[in-house]
């Protein structure tokens, strides 16, 4: 089953209609061709592959070799550097993982150079998934690991979350379920805290993915729907046409053949209109193992033949073994041992090379049968217990229930930490409406000590015993000394720590320091006040 690609884009694009991208294209072409400011065209060429990538690769690799040729005339290397992530993503897209490594490299030098520490983590993140279709797990996994760091360092939280899915990925593929899942679900989390949808859709795509390989096809069916739906709402049609690629992949699981290739064709349909020259090659497989146990043996053998031809064209390491896996079993079928075996002996060594259990399970099954017709009754014992060994680690009681128990697990912290988000907020309301309470009463108290201030002030008008007046100045000072100690206490407890003996000593020094300030203004003040 095919498997969603786990892309950074270094400028998400998305929701627009095509009939928009088309208004955009020229109002966006006219400004290239106007704008009195070079870097304004360079912008202008981004927001054009932007808009365009979705529905029209191959035209958004045209204008992003555009924009990189233009960044260079100018000498903008951010614009260079962009250019050329561009060109990698798409050269990819379209069946040039080769030279998407190649671009990928070159924007990353760049991005280095001008200190865009974003971008190079972006940059790892494609440079990885590249690498993992290549069939190099270590490579892939170093650049995964290389990208998430840097993502973690700046607090790329968002994106931090696509590193964790696509080290799953990986893991998944090498039979490490319970290692694939813990990555998985802490990337749904992520992307749940942040309202990252493409994160949602790509987790629940790839914990799907799980449950199928389980067994667990209700659970698989309800992620993949819930998937679709997000994909569908971004415009996302590489997502729609891999999410449509798993559904069928699970009526088929449940022997609803037909219903299983009307989304294998919807898939199909998209992936032509978008050239994803890899997902083509996957979807022809699944609809020529359709045809084969629909005894459609001639119309099985197209579609194989013809996924093989897209597989090999982006050498995909891990589709090669699955399509020359069909074809070993096509010719067993056809009674033709020495061409089913040369087809499954390819399969098995690249297999082996890749290191993936499901692939060895599948080809060391078909060459038991192979071994057997031949009497190489030694070879045919030795892959049975290959055979044995690689479905155990794959599926087993200990593993289904572990599946499940993680979803229990996710769902038991996912709402542990919703009720902490709860409380959190419901303590950053308690603390504004304490800061205003609080504002509100020191305003009030302000107000108050300015209209003490002003009736003692305002004794200068009047006749009254010296007594009362000292009494007079003595409270005025009082309160707006009060007050300033009120002011500074939150001061005070940071300096001490709350410690009541340095509080003491603290305010006794603020007294100090108060006393003589007391005494020169109620000197000053008592000359203002007449006396009888």
């Amino acid at each position: 089953m095919i498997k969603k690609l786990a892309i950074s884009l270094l400028i998400v694009g998305g929701g627009l209609s095509y009939t928009q991208n088309l208004e955009g294209v020229d109002s966006i072409l006219f400004v290239i061709e106007n704008a009195p400011d070079d870097s304004n065209k360079v912008v202008a060429y981004n927001t054009l592959v932007e808009i365009t990538f979705l529905d029209d690769p191959a035209k958004a690799l045209e204008y992003s070799g555009q924009m990189t040729e233009f960044s260079k005339k100018i000498r903008n290397k951010s614009g260079i550097a962009n250019g050329y992530a561009w060109m990698a993503y798409l050269e990819e897209q379209v069946g040039n993982p080769q030279q998407g490594l190649k671009y990928y490299f070159d924007a990353v030098d760049i991005f280095i150079e001008i200190g865009s520490e974003a971008d190079v983590g972006g940059c790892y993140n494609n440079i990885a998934t590249i690498y993992k279709d290549l069939g190099e797990n270590d490579l892939a996994l170093k650049y995964h690991w290389k990208g998430l760091e840097i993502k973690k360092e700046l607090g790329m939280n968002e994106s931090v979350g696509l590193s964790l899915n696509n080290i799953g990925q990986i893991y998944f593929a090498q039979g490490k379920i319970k290692e694939a899942m813990e990555f998985y679900y802490k990337g749904l989390a992520l992307a749940e805290q942040y309202g990252d949808k493409r994160g949602i859709s790509l987790s629940l795509y790839n914990i799907g993915t799980v449950y199928v390989d389980q067994n667990h096809y209700q659970e698989a069916l309800k992620n993949y729907f819930e998937a679709y739906k997000i994909d569908k709402s971004l415009n996302d049609k590489y997502g729609m046409a891999h999410t449509l690629h798993a559904i069928g992949g699970v009526f088929e699981k449940w022997n609803k053949e037909e219903e299983a290739l009307k989304y294998y064709e919807r898939c199909k349909e998209i992936s032509v209109e978008i050239s994803d020259i890899r997902g083509l090659g996957f979807v022809f497989l699944d609809i020529g193992h359709v045809y084969f146990y629909q005894k459609k043996v001639t119309a099985a053998f197209d579609c194989y033949q013809k996924g093989l031809g897209y597989l090999e064209e982006v050498n995909d390491k891990r589709g090669i073994a699955r399509a020359t896996h069909h074809l070993g079993e096509y010719f067993i079928e056809q009674g033709d041992m020495v061409t089913a075996y040369q087809y499954l002996d390819r399969s098995f060594r690249l297999s082996e090379e890749l290191g993936f259990p499901e692939e060895i399970r599948n080809s060391a099954d078909l060459l038991v049968n192979v071994y057997e017709h031949q009497g190489q009754w030694e070879k045919a014992h030795k892959m049975h217990k290959l055979y044995v060994l690689m479905k155990d680690s794959m599926h087993n009681d200990e593993t289904r229930k572990m599946v499940l128990s993680q979803k229990l697990q996710f769902e038991f912290e996912k709402d542990k930490i919703m009720q902490e988000q709860m409380y959190k907020e419901m303590r950053a309301k308690e603390q504004a409406r304490i800061e205003r309470r609080n504002t509100l009463q020191y305003m009030g108290m302000f107000a108050f000590i300015l209209v003490t201030f002003g009736f003692t002030l305002s004794l200068r008008f009047m006749k009254i015993s010296p007594l009362l007046g000292r009494v007079f100045i003595f409270v005025s000072l009082l309160i707006m000394f009060e007050f300033l100690l009120v002011l500074s206490d939150p001061y005070t407890d940071t300096i001490t720590g709350g410690v009541p003996v340095y509080k003491l000593l603290v305010n006794t020094a603020f007294a100090t320091l108060i006393f003589p300030i007391h005494a020169f203004l109620e000197r000053r003040l008592s000359k203002r006040v007449k006396k009888l």
